[in-house]
């Protein structure tokens, strides 16, 4: 997994970003900003960055543990 693997999120709005996501949300303290943790084994997580303007990806971070 990483970054490119993600780059179809961009365009898509909030919502179709949680239908796919929505079982891993994690956090999303900023408005313009969601978190998720993904699981990569029982110990391991990826953390997915998902940032908006107006609703729609603009975005997106991927960092591993």
């Amino acid at each position: 997994m990483k970054r490119e693997d993600y780059l179809y999120l961009i365009g898509k709005s909030d919502q179709e970003v949680f239908k796919e996501f929505g079982n891993y949300y994690c956090n999303y303290s900023h408005s313009d900003r969601w978190l998720y943790k993904l699981k990569k084994s029982i110990i391991e997580y990826y953390f997915l960055y998902v940032y908006f303007d107006n609703n729609i990806v603009i975005d997106v971070k991927f960092y591993g543990n």
